[in-house]
């Protein structure tokens, strides 16, 4: 029996208390940890003290006695949180340095509370916590005294990042920046923490699986070795097009650009302009050149996650690429393989990392540890923000102020890389100026020029939109809502039946209705027939536009936001090589229309102009009628300076709150990072995944839902693997199905079934179908 002045931190299963870990050893390794972590931004004392502290409170005679058994929760983490508060009123330029200590201490666990209890908070606040009783732990200055663990003092402590970098921000922003900042930095103080101490603590309780963390990555000079060679082989294998000359051009000027100072960066490229690989060889070069230690590629769909991963992985191997988002399917790896990739993508800890805007961005305005953990691993790093213009205009002024103190304070230089550059001149709240990295445009403009005509045919009927695609032998058909997608697919494919055609061999149909693996079999069974210059016609929602690798003669473009035509010209001509019948190049065709309003699908002005889409509508259809009813690309910069002038950029009130000055003087600060999270929300809508077992791999995944029914971890753990085979519905349209008793539940999981008891509940060429059209709809085949 273990003598019972020995202070313990955690329990290990099946084993004696001379196994476990004491308090002593554990506050040790995180205290040592967590400065390191937090010395990349300068800061190591400041993650001493937390590392230190974080625990204090199992110190406690109640905290011990429930490790020994007693059953009962016991508060450990208010004791660390009140000291720090006592011993560090150094102050700030506007918060105590012990309040923001706290704040991290606080939320080591369950996340970093709000100062105050608001509305929506399912945490203590601050003011509660330091307002509880809470075990005596003193027994823990006599453990540090014992231990010989030295505190750093209030004279230790470095100053916060964004001191130095505030003579880069001009006088009367510098409050501003500062209040902006102090947030940032406790969530990078609190990364740094429940990073060191999860890793601690997985090192004792699960030894086994803290060796799979030992795998050695590339060093940058290593990967940038790797693309170097890439790129030579695949630039001998290319022919002399402009497109190809426009490219070696743009890969031209990211070289020469990987050496300017570090910052905020543009790479305005046409779509199929190799931005992808020329970004990533800017990206790779900078980092070698300034000892920067990751590349993050950021990108807002899923798809294109996938598609730029597998890319990646074709370039530095399987072992230096983590893809990291919502529908990863860890299950098609092997077990060691796929148990290192769950692991890395908890702190990032891969040379590359290609994630989504979701995982990015909302993880930068978190509170929780598992959203926060991998923060301080952004350090030094380069982030590469593909589809720039996708950020929603509500949350663009905290999202441009994060981007602008990551480089001020944090060492990252930020990418903004798209075809469609948001026009963001004057929108930087510290009046930052990005660098564009392409500086030779002559070359692609001459090449991308010559790749689309584009002809705006106004409004025209649906019958005359059908009669247009009928005539096409290859091409592409964009419209703005799913209900249209479905509609005109169904009538162009009852015009074939009519003609006894059979139209599914050559007619296809892509939305959001339809699950992500059937729209990825539905894309690659188009590719196949493009390459084979074989007829196909397909009828889709917007999700073709933003880097989806297909290249039609021919597109159709309901009107919408100059960003999305121009997106959608780039599925035309992609590279440049439609050629005449004699062999001559030629242009691509797009089509821009709008189609006349039925009765039925009228709606009050005020209606439609509340419409967002619409809005987007309007702003590019008076445009490109005030430039002679001529589409242009130029154009596309004044889309962008109306759609912000009448758009609210900060409709959430993050960046004022986040900058209020008067609030953050106030003691504690009053900082509510529970508040800032629930409010930076990239997708606000109120959906339910429905999981449509379709398919051979989706029906072995029910299978193996069915037989974990009635266990609810396992079945909350297949929720991310579902993904892939799920649609996302509106909450009311989940009830309506439900109320047909259509749905059947296995814990979290709601499952639809594609065919039962002869009602079709997921069509093979437009997917999910409405509640009470599943017997009533015909199948098309």
């Amino acid at each position: 029996m273990e003598p019972r002045n020995i202070l313990y931190a955690h329990t290990i299963e099946d084993s004696s208390p001379s196994e476990w870990q004491t308090l002593a050893d554990h506050t040790k390794n995180v205290s040592e940890l967590c400065s390191e972590f937090a010395s990349e931004f300068g800061c190591k004392n400041w993650g001493r003290v937390v590392g230190i502290e974080h625990d204090r409170g199992k110190a406690s005679a109640q905290f011990q006695q429930r490790l020994l058994g007693k059953k009962e929760s016991v508060d450990h983490k208010t004791a660390g949180t009140q000291w720090v508060i006592d011993n560090y009123r150094l102050p700030g330029l506007l918060a105590n340095a012990g309040c923001l200590m706290a704040y991290v201490i606080a939320g080591h666990h369950g996340g970093m509370p709000d100062c105050f209890f608001g509305e929506t908070s399912k945490r203590k606040s601050m003011n509660e916590l330091l307002h509880c009783n809470y075990p005596d732990a003193n027994a823990f200055d006599k453990l540090m005294c014992d231990e010989r663990i030295t505190v750093p003092t209030s004279d230790d402590l470095e100053p916060m990042p964004y001191v130095a970098s505030l003579q880069q921000v001009p006088k009367e922003q510098c409050l501003y920046a500062a209040a902006f900042a102090t947030p940032v930095f406790c969530r990078f103080l609190f990364s740094c923490l429940v990073d060191a101490d999860y890793l601690d603590t997985e090192n004792v309780m699960s030894p086994e699986v803290a060796l799979l963390r030992r795998h050695r990555f590339a060093s940058i000079k290593e990967l940038l070795a790797m693309l170097e060679a890439y790129m030579k082989q695949l630039q001998s294998s290319s022919s002399l097009t402009p497109v190809n000359q426009a490219r070696a051009s743009v890969l031209g000027d990211c070289i020469e650009a990987a050496q300017w100072n570090r910052g905020l960066f543009t790479l305005t490229v046409p779509t199929g302009g190799g931005k992808t690989l020329s970004s990533l060889m800017f990206a790779l070069r900078h980092a070698a050149y300034y000892g920067m230690k990751r590349i993050i590629f950021s990108i807002p769909f899923t798809s294109i996650v996938e598609q730029t991963a597998e890319v990646l992985r074709g370039v530095f191997g399987d072992d230096n690429v983590l893809e990291h988002h919502s529908s990863y399917d860890f299950e098609s790896l092997n077990e060691e393989k796929g148990l290192e990739q769950r692991l890395a993508i908890q702190n990032w800890e891969a040379p590359i990392i290609v994630t989504t805007n979701v995982q990015l961005l909302e993880s930068l305005f978190a509170s929780k540890p598992g959203k926060c953990r991998k923060l301080h691993n952004l350090v030094n790093s380069v982030i590469i923000l593909d589809e720039a213009q996708s950020i929603p205009d509500s949350l663009m002024k905290p999202t441009l102020a994060m981007f602008e103190s990551m480089v001020l304070s944090y060492g990252a230089s930020i990418v903004l890389c798209t075809a469609t550059q948001p026009a963001l001149d004057g929108e930087w709240p510290f009046h930052s100026e990005p660098r564009e990295i392409v500086t030779h445009r002559e070359v692609f403009d001459r090449a991308f020029s010559l790749r689309v005509t584009y002809d705006v045919l106004g409004n025209i009927e649906r019958t005359s939109l059908l009669d247009l695609l009928c005539k096409e032998q290859q091409t592409l058909c964009i419209v703005g809502t799913k209900q249209k997608a479905r509609a005109l697919y169904q009538e162009l494919a009852q015009i074939y039946e009519d003609q006894r055609v059979q139209s599914n061999e050559f007619i296809f149909h892509l939305s959001a209705n339809m699950t992500p693996d059937h729209r990825g079999e539905v894309l690659s069974l188009v590719r196949e027939r493009l390459n084979a210059g074989q007829r196909v016609i397909v009828i889709s929602t917007q999700l073709v536009e933003a880097g989806v690798d297909i290249d039609f003669p021919v597109v159709y473009r309901e009107m919408a936001g100059i960003d999305s035509i121009l997106q959608a010209a780039g599925r035309c001509n992609r590279n440049g090589e439609r050629k005449d019948d004699d062999g001559n190049l030629i242009n691509g065709n797009v089509y821009i229309f709008e189609l006349k309003q039925d009765d039925q699908d009228k709606t009050s002005e005020v209606a439609i102009v509340r419409n967002w889409l619409e809005q987007m509508k309007l702003i590019a259809r008076e445009i490109i009628k005030s430039n002679g009813n001529v589409m242009d690309e130029s154009l596309v910069k004044l889309f962008f300076k109306r759609r912000y002038a009448q758009s609210d950029l900060d409709a959430q009130k993050l960046y004022s709150d986040l900058t209020d000055i008067n609030l953050i003087r106030k003691p504690l600060g009053n900082l509510k990072f529970e508040s800032y999270e629930q409010r930076y929300r990239l997708i606000e809508d109120d959906t339910v995944p429905l999981f449509v077992p379709r398919g051979e791999k989706a029906r072995e995944l029910l299978h193996e839902l069915l037989q974990n029914e009635h266990d609810k971890v396992k079945t909350a753990n297949m929720v991310m693997r579902l993904q892939r085979f799920s649609v996302a519905v509106p909450r009311y349209l989940a009830q309506k199905y439900d109320k047909e008793g259509l749905i059947k539940h296995y814990g979290p999981v709601a499952v639809i079934p594609v065919k039962e008891d002869g009602v079709v509940c997921y069509d093979e060429t437009v997917g999910l179908l409405d509640p009470g059209e599943e017997v009533m709809l015909p199948m098309v085949f």
